[in-house]
């Protein structure tokens, strides 16, 4: 029903509404000036909700009114300011102009958490930045102003790395160097086609800003992402640097390492150097910390293409971390034909196949001299590589050889009087023996370890020595000759990487154009042109070949080539070559008519070039992704992906999948309709579809996020679900990570797909049986709700009936169907038994009828299975409740061998409520059936009466003396009215007679009573029994008080004859309280009057009370008045 709204209020509401947001915004500003912190900060977010969502447009009118809370004194509020300005640049750039002086000004606050919340919104900023001046044709003061801010907000940062003392802000600080790397720096074109950074990569880079930008000078950010980098490689190997900064070091630079892969082999050597020299500050548990980490992010840099230039190093490192070698192995990527190539033909290092890389086309390359001095090349060349690392490569050479067995067990027995006497605990936890022991690579491992060690070690104390000790000129004089050296060899290796790279890029140019001149001929030939002029370009690109690289690349590019780019000698050697060259014949007349026939133009073609050239053709297409979209043809492209894939099969289906599941979130729609074709065209019995689509949701198991619903959606909008489709979404079920995403997989499958729903029910109820506690429960809450359904209520009973009845085998019969291979027989455990209880259970609350079942399985199941279920049934049984008539039913027809089941379920019953008077008759029934076990009656004493209580008070006394006390308590518990533990207290006010509750069937001063008046003549065993009950009484201590054995004393002497155990009853009640000495000579008195001498055992009692009192002489006196 919908809340009444008062007229007046509803017409408030309505001006509100109608009210300009100007004027409201106006409103709200006024009253954030009045308010406290709390009510200012509500009015702050309804501003920047006007402003940046509702109308934009009023940014440039209210932009200063909320900038001035920027100098509240309240952090919150100011931080408040700097969201609105971080959503206001993103809505309007041009706020820029505005926001970041603002920015600069408050990098100065003193509170923590404003500069940590300033980091946050330059690292967004930043990128916006840069974008804006590029979007600029002409720059004005303010817009100079701005970046020289922006600038000195960078300089800012670099500061807080080595000046801030909090954890927070040095982690702020280092994110933002890495959003500053890779904007400042160039993308590498392979790892942007592999999208190695696939969700991370920053769209802006180097490559976006022109050389003739007046504003944005490429070597000036060059330098500066070089000076980033190197101050996080820097950090890495200080010693006073927190785990905390350090495990966020480490992700920045494994970001930067996988999306600009000319820095890979240097952060590969520095995670190398980390783990062999982490801060030795750090407690074991940040040591592992830091490790851990540290083991995930060079696994993944393992899996990146580029990692094959260091996979030594990489996987020796991983080996030192934890991982086996088939984990390794198993995560090396396979390397396509093409990288293959490159990596055989090439022995030069790593630093050519990034110039290689860098430099797009021959036209391009500058002359050697010039490109030895051109910074943008160098930089190119040459990653940032510290000159710790120079000392540690060289080191390491120089120990490596003299790693001999000798040697190395030389060092070792040195070192074994240095070790403690017990093995560390983080030692301990973090060892793993080393599988390559002896090979090469593990020697260059152990020599790069104690290169570092001893780099490290003679690093600081020459620092320290440096701090004390003037420098040597002549020592600095000699530096600077071995500088010169060093400089004039990287310039004639740069001059020989540069020729080298010429001459590989020419080759490669030659052979594309073979290639694709043979594509062309065939294309020629289908249209009719004349076969002289084929064969003679054919014969001049085989000229061509025989022809130094140089005149190739003349031949092959005289058209495009801009001659303006060659020196005078090149042109001279190009025009001879062209002289030389014979003419290109134009085709001449044919003088008769040849018949025409298809065959002769045909060409044969090898079926690995066939297939090569269709998947290069697919290749296109598919990266043709952006044009097609710019043009509107994403429809008409996706149809020929799959037409044309469908059609050919072959290789072309795991090059479009690779596509697809690169990006599955984009080219979800390709899938779909690959999909779609392949289940329409499948002519094999749906053996094509059925591959096609297990494959799509294997890769989208290994790319997506464990939760993600794209799996999800993926399944329920493919055409047909296929048997073994349905295995991998219950393959999710078993994985305890992804078992929430297979279940909601399930459920929506069976709702939303009806041919399916028999097979994802039957998967369903097989999840109910699962191991996984969270699969399980989940499982068994959903068949839950589908019972409920006609159509699934059937089969989801007969399920949980067999399931259940697995319990009447010796062994779990259920895991050797499961497992046919198992010859062992496993025993009965808990676990197994809930395993078969769970579902059965779960549906006892919807169908009590049920309930008659569980009873006739639990005849026949073996003793451990009982105690089992008996622990099982609480919550089932709670849910059914007294009134349940099946339940009745049940208890009053128990089935033979199922007493101890009922008894369980009366007291789960009885536990926390009065029964029933429907209840107590059935269990009266029960009880006269089953030959009046008196044990059926104890959950509902407190529903019989009090006469029925007292009858079977002698058969209650004779079981064991913890169900006694239980007996007891329940009596006990229904005159306080809540259980005996909880109020205890409130006995001391309970008297014979007060308790006038109809719950209470007993009271205390009646139930000692009734112990007495139990006939024992001639039963000793009963009488024990009696004396066991009475002292059980005696030790309740809060409720037996003194006022309470008083009136039991009375009502007992008051009895003709008197109880067998009175005396021993005095004898104890003035041992307990000794202050009814006066009211016990009272009774001996009165005894005396009864003639209590003619009861040999009660005046046995009397004498020795009297002795007890000391109160022999009077009574002697009062008897012989008598």
């Amino acid at each position: 029903m919908a809340e009444f709204v008062p007229l007046g209020e509803l017409i408030e509401m309505e001006e509100v509404l109608a009210e300009p947001i100007a004027d409201r915004v106006i409103a709200l500003l006024n009253e954030a000036q009045l308010y406290d912190k709390d009510e200012k900060l509500n009015c702050l977010y309804k501003v920047q909700e006007l402003i940046i969502h509702k109308d934009p447009s009023l940014l440039d009118n209210f932009m200063d009114e909320v900038i001035a809370f920027q100098q509240d004194n309240s952090p919150e509020v100011r931080k408040c300011v700097i969201g609105f300005m971080e959503e206001a640049c993103k809505k309007d750039p041009g706020s820029l102009s505005k926001v970041v002086p603002i920015l600069q000004y408050t990098m100065t606050d003193e509170n923590v958490n404003i500069l940590k919340r300033v980091l946050i919104c330059v690292n967004q900023l930043y990128r916006l930045t840069l974008e804006f001046l590029l979007n600029l044709k002409s720059f004005s003061d303010e817009i100079m102003d701005m970046w020289e801010s922006m600038k000195d907000i960078k300089n800012q940062v670099l500061d807080l790395m080595e000046s801030s003392d909090n954890v927070g802000v040095k982690t702020q600080a280092i994110k933002f160097l890495e959003s500053l790397i890779l904007l400042q720096t160039k993308k590498d074109v392979e790892s942007a086609e592999s999208s190695v950074a696939k969700g991370t990569e920053v769209e802006m880079s180097l490559d976006s800003i022109p050389r003739s930008h007046c504003l944005l000078k490429i070597s000036e950010l060059r330098e500066e992402a070089g000076m980033a980098i190197g101050k996080l490689l820097q950090l890495t190997a200080s010693s006073t640097i927190s785990s905390v900064n350090l495990i966020t070091i480490i992700v920045c630079l494994t970001n930067v390492a996988k999306q600009r892969p000319i820095h890979f082999t240097t952060v590969v050597q520095a995670f190398e150097l980390l783990h062999a020299n982490l801060p030795p500050s750090y407690s074991p548990s940040q040591v592992s910390s830091v490790r851990k980490q540290l083991k995930l992010q060079v696994m993944s840099l393992l899996k990146q293409p580029q990692s094959h230039s260091c996979h030594g190093q990489i996987a020796t490192l991983l080996t030192d971390l934890g991982y086996s070698q088939a984990e390794i192995a198993k995560n090396t990527p396979k390397l396509s034909t093409e990288t293959v190539k490159k990596t055989g033909s090439s022995n030069r290092s790593s630093e050519v196949d990034n110039l290689v890389k860098k430099e797009p086309s021959v036209d391009s390359l500058p002359p050697a001299p010039v490109a030895v001095t051109n910074p943008e090349s160098v930089a190119n060349q040459e990653p940032l590589k510290p000159t710790i690392i120079e000392a540690i490569d060289q080191l390491a050479n120089e120990i490596e050889p003299l790693l001999e067995p000798e040697a190395v067990t030389g060092l070792v027995i040195e070192s074994l009087s240095r070790l403690p006497s017990y093995i560390p605990v983080s030692f301990k936890d973090s060892y793993t023996p080393i599988a390559a022991a002896g090979t090469y690579t593990q020697r260059v491992h152990l020599a790069r370890l104690l290169a570092s060690q001893v780099t490290s070690t003679s690093k600081s104390n020459s620092e320290e020595s440096d701090q004390t000790r003037p420098r040597d000129p002549r020592k600095r004089k000699y530096e600077d000759d071995d500088n010169m050296v060093i400089e004039e060899k990287k310039r004639k290796l740069e001059h020989e990487l540069l020729e080298d790279a010429r001459i590989r890029q020419k080759e490669l140019i030659v052979e594309d154009a073979r290639k694709n001149y043979v594509e062309l001929a065939q294309l020629a030939i289908l249209l009719g042109f004349p076969g002289t002029m084929i064969d003679e370009g054919m014969t001049s690109l085989v000229n061509a070949e025989k022809k130094p690289p140089s005149a190739n690349l003349v031949n092959l590019t005289s058209s495009s080539q801009d001659t303006t780019n060659e020196t005078p000698e090149e042109n001279k050697e190009s025009t001879a070559e062209k002289r030389k060259a014979p003419p290109v014949q134009t085709p001449q007349k044919l003088k008769r008519i040849r018949q025409f026939h298809l065959s002769n133009l045909q060409v044969e073609i090898s079926a690995s070039e066939k297939s090569r050239m269709q998947v290069a053709s697919l290749k296109r297409i598919l990266h043709a992704e952006r044009l097609a979209g710019h043009h509107g043809s994403s429809q008409l492209r996706s149809k020929v992906i799959v037409t044309i894939v469908t059609e050919l099969g072959g290789q072309l289906k795991q090059v479009l999948q690779d596509f697809i599941i690169g990006d599955l979130k984009t080219h979800y729609d390709l899938a779909i309709n690959w999909l779609y074709y392949e289940y329409a065209r499948d002519s094999t019995g749906g053996e094509q579809y059925d591959n096609c689509l297990t494959s799509l949701l294997q890769g989208a198991r290994t790319t997506l996020e464990p939760r993600d619903r794209l799996f999800s959606k993926l399944v329920l909008d493919a055409p047909k679900i296929t048997p073994n489709a349905l295995q991998i979404v219950k393959s999710f079920c078993d994985d305890e990570e992804r078992a929430f995403l297979g279940l909601t997989t399930l459920r929506d499958l069976i709702q939303k797909r009806p041919a399916n729903t028999d097979l994802c029910l039957h998967t369903l109820l097989q999840v109910t049986m699962s191991e996984i506690d969270m699969a399980r429960v989940q499982a068994i809450h959903i068949i839950k709700k589908f019972y409920s359904r006609p159509d699934l209520s059937v089969a989801i009973e007969k399920f949980a009936i067999q399931t259940v009845q697995f319990l009447l085998s010796e062994y779990p019969t259920f895991l050797i169907q499961a497992d046919e291979s198992s010859e062992e027989t496993a025993e009965w455990t808990e676990g197994y038994v809930k395993l078969c209880l769970g579902p059965f259970l779960g549906l006892v609350s919807q169908n009590h009828k049920l309930i008659h079942e569980l009873a006739v399985v639990y005849t026949g199941t073996p003793a451990t299975v009982k105690r089992i279920i008996l622990k099982q049934i609480e919550q089932p049984v709670q849910s059914l409740g007294m009134g349940s008539p099946e339940l009745l039913n049940v208890v009053k027809n128990c089935p033979v061998g199922a007493e101890t089941l009922i008894l369980r379920i009366l007291h789960i019953l009885t536990e926390n409520a009065i029964p029933t008077a429907e209840l107590v008759k059935r269990v009266r029934d029960l009880y006269e059936k089953n030959g009046q076990d008196v044990r059926f009656l104890i959950p509902i004493l407190n529903g019989l009466e009090k006469r029925e209580v007292v009858l079977v008070l002698p058969k209650l006394i004779k079981l064991s003396p913890n169900v006694v006390k239980g007996v007891f308590d329940r009596i006990f518990s229904s005159c306080q009215g809540n259980h005996r533990h909880a109020h205890r207290h409130t006995c001391n006010h309970i008297f014979a007679g007060e308790q006038s509750s109809s719950t209470c069937v007993l009271t205390p001063t009646d139930l000692l009573i009734a112990l007495h008046n139990i006939d024992c003549s001639g039963d000793e065993s009963l009488m024990k029994c009696v004396i066991k009950a009475t002292n059980l009484c005696f030790a309740e201590k809060t409720i037996y008080t003194q006022e309470v054995l008083a009136v039991v004393l009375q009502q007992l002497l008051e009895q003709s004859p008197i109880p067998t155990l009175f005396m021993r009853t005095v004898i104890q009640s003035l041992g307990v309280c000794p202050r009814l000495l006066n009211f016990v000579l009272t009774i001996l008195n009165k005894l005396i009057t009864k003639q209590v001498w003619k009861q040999p055992k009660v005046w046995q009692g009397f004498v020795k009370c009297c002795e007890v009192g000391k109160a022999s002489n009077t009574l002697l006196c009062c008897m012989h008045v008598a």
